[in-house]
């Protein structure tokens, strides 16, 4: 069988080390837990859905100003005497 050795208060030394083990991976989750973000707030879904529609409508103008500029269409400046008549 097991063989132990008794400490002070009754406690063997199988518990003890038992409960060291135990504690030091107690421990050990807590910081884990911390460290990998589960104790930072999250985003209702309200907000993740206003960001998604807030980048969705920033990337479609990007696409309508990548556009525009491909086919010539964008607005000339306004500094210059010459304004050139581009399409119909």
């Amino acid at each position: 069988m097991w063989r132990c050795e008794v400490i002070s208060n009754g406690f063997l030394r199988n518990e003890v080390m038992m409960v060291k083990k135990a504690l030091i991976w107690l421990v050990l989750a807590v910081v884990m837990l911390h460290a990998s973000g589960c104790s930072t707030p999250v985003l209702s879904s309200g907000d993740r859905w206003r960001n998604y529609k807030a980048i969705t409508r920033i990337n479609w103008r990007m696409l309508n100003e990548d556009w525009d500029y491909l086919w010539l269409m964008d607005r000339s400046s306004m500094l210059t005497q010459w304004h050139p008549h581009i399409g119909l």
